[in-house]
């Protein structure tokens, strides 16, 4: 099966993104990759965030 076919299925949208909404995705980045290095954090956790 392509990617085609998922697309003609429905199971895939092509979406346009923006500059801003990209930016957000990096600040999220960055927030959980801070968050990751909290002392104190589980190690399961810790993977999970990042």
């Amino acid at each position: 099966m392509s990617l085609r076919d998922w697309q003609r299925n429905s199971w895939l949208v092509e979406h346009k993104s923006s500059p801003e909404e990209i930016a957000a995705l990096f600040a999220i980045v960055e927030r959980d990759l801070a968050n990751a290095k909290v002392a104190g954090l589980a190690d399961d956790w810790r993977l999970s965030i990042v």
